[in-house]
């Protein structure tokens, strides 16, 4: 077990509280500043108190959650049949294995229509590197509070899309499907609200299509409906999070970040936490960090990063072990060959001016390119602008990116439909980055949980070292 604060949270709102009902020690409500770590620690046994309600906000006296709130609904919802307690590394797991689901459902979908051609060995490979690449094993072991809040806007930011999708590849675009698919992306945005940026690109995308083709087809008379079915989900979930802010904190904008109690006095830097000074470093970071070889299993290790020189006072700038993407997930390079003819119909599209809207719709499958390409970038500019740079964070962009890396994958085979040396050729060399693609995820894994392998499954790591030393 991690932790368990989603369970707290349903057990809080199946109390009808909206704090988490834990009573802070007298200590903490002492202090003229509580969320200053060099004060706190300054008491005896309060540091260890403040460790077992570490990074909730505490706010006149109460502790709350910061984060979404939709998995603890969820929670909620399933403890009315189940009585025990559910800690967040199981919704890790359930939500991991959704996206895998979702993702799964929506490639076949796609290889139905457009890649019939595609061998299965190259459609089995694409799920596999969706189940195991970087950081997606490194999540399910290190499953706490915040790898349950990521997973779970993934969860619903795909298995939006996935609805989106089977909305718009009929010939009438299905409003119940869009409406299904807005309520997955506002779900998202409830579990984590950074989301917000990728379902908006989605749900954008998604309104342009159908509305071009209702334009082309009807003369827009279902323009009102299309706009309700993926309007109003979203309407309702911007109210329903204000109003749980404002019920909090008195304020709709405030979700409890500036309150946290951590290892940074944020009302002192609540301003440094998005910069655009936090760009440069972090984008290298999070691209190229590169990986520190070893003689003896797992063989790799994260490069240990100290924080990056910064144009100013790097204030409350924090980098833990990461390593790049292109290091990490080799298999990312063929994102660039589904970006490419999707980018190419964008300006091909918005050259023809006026008619553009009823004219620009014409592939679902450059579609899908362009919106996973601009919901992966819109979440990495996100990642790029805050303060903290971490592995779980890079699940916020994987999940998109290795949907259209596989699709990239499909469409570099397909392009070699008259060349039978080069499919062989293309064929081996997805292999190669496929399969080390989940080696280097499942060695960085080890390497980075090591003593906790150790710990739980002394066996297991047993008969691997004996392997390795033979």
């Amino acid at each position: 077990e991690t932790s368990r604060y989603y369970d707290e949270l349903s057990t809080a709102l199946r109390a009808g509280r909206l704090d988490l009902g834990i009573q802070p020690p007298s200590t903490l409500l002492a202090l003229r500043n509580p969320y200053d770590p060099s004060a706190r620690n300054r008491i005896p046994g309060l540091r260890l108190a403040v460790n077992k309600v570490w990074d909730l906000s505490f706010y006149r006296g109460k502790f709350y959650a910061y984060w979404g709130p939709v998995p603890g609904l969820i929670v909620a919802f399933v403890q009315l049949f189940y009585g025990g307690a559910i800690a967040d590394q199981f919704l890790v797991f359930a939500f991991l294995s959704g996206v895998l689901i979702f993702s799964i459902l929506l490639l076949l979908r796609v290889r139905r229509t457009f890649y019939q051609d595609v061998p299965l060995s190259l459609v089995l490979l694409g799920i596999a590197v969706m189940a195991l690449a970087y950081p997606i094993p490194w999540m399910l072991s290190h499953a706490a509070i915040y790898e349950a809040s990521i997973a779970a806007g993934q969860f619903f930011l795909i298995g939006g899309l996935y609805f989106a999708y089977r909305a718009l590849e009929k010939e009438k675009p299905s409003a119940a499907y869009l409406f299904t698919g807005s309520v997955f992306w506002t779900l998202a945005i409830g579990s984590r609200l950074v989301m917000v940026f990728p379902v908006a690109c989605l749900a954008g995308a998604a309104l342009l299509w159908a509305l071009g083709k209702d334009l082309r087809l009807n003369g827009a008379r279902n323009a009102g409906l299309y706009i309700g079915a993926l309007g109003l989900p979203l309407l309702a979930g911007a109210l329903g999070l204000a109003l749980y802010d404002w019920l909090r904190f008195g304020s709709v904008l405030e979700t409890g970040v500036r309150y946290m109690l951590t290892s940074e006095n944020l009302q002192r830097y609540y301003s440094q936490t998005f910069q655009a000074a936090y760009v440069w470093p972090n984008l290298r970071l999070y691209l190229t960090s590169p990986i520190r070889l070893l003689r003896t299993y797992p063989f790799i290790m994260p490069v240990k990063n100290p924080a990056s020189p910064l144009p100013t006072d790097p204030g409350i700038y924090h980098v833990e072990q990461i390593v790049g993407l292109i290091y990490a997930v080799p298999f990312a390079l063929f994102s660039a060959v589904a970006a490419y003819p999707g980018i190419h119909w964008a300006f091909k599209a918005f050259a023809k001016g006026a008619n553009a809207l009823s004219g620009m719709f014409t592939s679902l499958i450059d579609w899908l390119s362009l919106a996973l390409i601009g919901s992966t970038l819109l979440s990495f500019a996100a990642l790029l602008m805050y303060f903290y740079v971490a592995i779980r964070f890079l699940a916020d962009i994987v999940p998109s990116l290795l949907l259209l890396s596989v699709l990239g994958m499909w469409q570099g085979y397909r392009s070699l439909k008259d060349r039978s040396l080069g499919r062989t050729s293309y064929t081996g060399a997805a292999f190669v980055l496929g399969f080390a693609s989940i080696a280097i995820s499942l060695l960085l894994t080890m390497a980075q949980s090591y003593q906790q392998f150790q710990s739980h499954n002394p066996d297991l790591m047993r008969q691997i070292l004996l392997l390795f030393r033979r």
